[in-house]
């Protein structure tokens, strides 16, 4: 999920695969993604378990988390300047749709 070109449940006939290997499947990061904050989600005996990776790191290789479990979820987060233009854009879209209303309704009572 997140920042990757084709996020979505990827199924693993052999149920062997590394993090590295996902996140090829899904395509690669998106320009957005934050390569050192890949957050995975895996529930062992009820209970859930958090880990942040850093794939610019050597330590990743080392990581419990680097083969994946059945039903882990791997999420990439965003970095700063991608919230920041959502953000921006979800605070003007009002206001462009105002100006586009406002110059149709002028253009409409021209044609009058």
């Amino acid at each position: 999920m997140g920042e990757v070109n084709r996020p979505s449940v990827y199924v693993i006939p052999d149920e062997k695969i590394t993090l590295p290997e996902v996140l090829s499947l899904a395509g690669d990061l998106t320009i957005y993604g934050k390569r050192n904050n890949i957050m995975i989600i895996r529930e062992e005996k009820g209970e859930r378990q958090y880990a942040r990776i850093d794939l610019t790191s050597r330590a990743t290789f080392d990581s419990p988390f680097y083969n994946l479990h059945k039903n882990d979820v791997i999420y990439v987060e965003p970095i700063k300047a991608r919230m920041n233009l959502t953000d921006r854009t979800v605070q003007l879209a009002p206001l462009f749709l105002g100006i586009v209303t406002a110059l149709s309704l002028a253009f409409y009572r021209l044609r009058l």
